[in-house]
């Protein structure tokens, strides 16, 4: 029979957790654990993870299709008149199920314990730097094809530091995410025991599975990655480091040379010249990247009629580009919003979008941002947009030398339905349309 632990501690557990992971970000991955545990007990949760897809919806029909069956004095639906509005008809309003005295244990809330113990194990609390010493640059490539080689490069204010070889024989057995991951974290490691502290290091790869798991804090398939991805934060708090796992296209580490050092190559990019800060443009938006021809595409097709001898802009209001001069005076700015800002601004501008939608409900907003640190904004852009594609790199506005693709979100300008009594934007229903 599975453990049963009450809720409520639980619940200020993680209340406290919430303030401690503002200044130790790195404890943030192993709280996963604690909020299933809370949480699993609601509807359309298995086993502690929300479903998601295919999964939910046939849960959603299961529910459906048991509630016609419920009595009327039983059911989780309940039904009141909108009379704040003089509307005729009934408005169906959901009824969360009652949270239980206690809660299911599952396993992933015993290993995240076991790395929080382990993270937490010094007896003095560990000083957080705000603003680091030194820029590091780690670039990893796992090998070619062949899957025999690997190679990796650190870039300092020195110079370049680079290493290359081939793996032995009984790492031939373990998974490539796993030899990549292993490799990349030894390296992070000597470094701290060589007295590396207060750096900021942006760790460039092609492994996208790497990028989620550091993110997640573990992997659902292959524990001894989630245990290389607890030495990595180990490793960060032991140095005091901020680490940035970003993934980049394959293409773009060919181009930077490090591919060519799983083959022996030290003739091609950086490893020939070529000048190591412009390695990923992380501090350019995708206006600037292409010369203006994205933001000119954007424009184009936003648009009310498609008569070319009399065109509005969609709204009738202008598309204004938001920049780092007036992204936060956004209340001075009239009409829908473009935002083409590099990567690494993301997190700030959404920021700055939730508190500019708010403030005008009416405008529409058009994001354009490369694929690039998306652990900063996809998540919550997906959450806001009600349109979203990606463009591929080809003959076009987006040329192949970009490497990445390109996001473009469009999110829509919030309107008022009298039949909606939630807090939260009304979508996927009829009400919404």
């Amino acid at each position: 029979e599975a453990v049963r632990v009450p809720l409520k501690p639980l619940l200020s557990i993680m209340g406290f957790l919430i303030y401690v992971v503002r200044t130790y970000d790195w404890m943030t991955p192993y709280l996963k654990g604690l909020n299933n545990v809370i949480n699993g007990w609601r509807p359309g949760y298995e086993d502690g993870w929300k479903l998601t897809g295919r999964a939910a919806r046939e849960h959603e029909r299961a529910q459906e299709e048991a509630e016609r069956d419920l009595t009327s004095g039983s059911h989780t639906m309940m039904f009141r008149r909108a009379h704040e509005e003089n509307l005729d008809e009934v408005v169906p309003v959901a009824v969360e199920p009652e949270a239980p005295s206690t809660v299911k244990v599952f396993d992933r809330l015993r290993r995240d314990i076991k790395a929080l113990l382990e993270l937490t194990s010094s007896e003095d609390p560990l000083r957080k730097r705000i603003r680091s010493k030194e820029v590091l640059v780690a670039l990893y490539l796992p090998g070619d094809a062949s899957g025999k080689g690997f190679g990796s490069a650190l870039i300092r204010r020195e110079g370049v530091e680079y290493e290359a070889g081939v793996w032995r024989c009984e790492w031939h057995d373990q998974s490539s995410n796993f030899r990549e991951a292993d490799n990349l974290v030894r390296r992070i490691e000597f470094l701290v025991r060589g007295g590396l502290r207060g750096a900021e290091i942006f760790i460039y790869t092609d492994n996208f599975v790497f990028e989620s798991c550091y993110y997640k804090g573990y992997s659902k398939t292959s524990p001894e990655l989630s245990d290389v991805i607890l030495r990595l934060y180990k490793a960060a708090r032991e140095g005091g480091l901020t680490l940035h796992v970003v993934w980049i296209a394959g293409t773009r580490m060919k181009e930077i040379g490090v591919d060519g050092l799983s083959r022996g190559d030290m003739l091609d990019g950086i490893m020939a010249g070529m000048d190591p800060l412009n390695l990923v443009p992380v501090a350019q938006g995708a206006g600037q990247r292409s010369c203006g021809a994205v933001t000119e595409w954007i424009r184009s097709w936003w648009r009310n009629t498609p008569d070319w001898d009399n065109v509005q802009p969609w709204g009738k209001t202008p598309l204004v580009e938001v920049t780092k001069d007036n992204m936060f005076e956004l209340k001075d700015v009239v009409g829908s919003r473009l935002w083409a800002l590099p990567p690494a601004a993301m997190e700030t501008a959404l920021e700055m979008f939730a508190e500019d939608r708010v403030a005008h409900p009416w405008n529409a907003h058009v994001f354009a941002v490369p694929h690039l640190m998306t652990h900063l904004w996809r998540h919550s852009l997906g959450k806001d947009a009600d349109l979203s594609f990606t463009v591929t790199t080809g003959n076009h506005f987006w040329a192949r030398a970009q490497h990445e693709s390109l996001l473009i979100a469009v999110v829509l300008p919030l309107c008022h339905s009298p039949a909606h009594r939630g807090p939260w934007v009304l979508r996927g229903s009829e009400g919404a349309v």
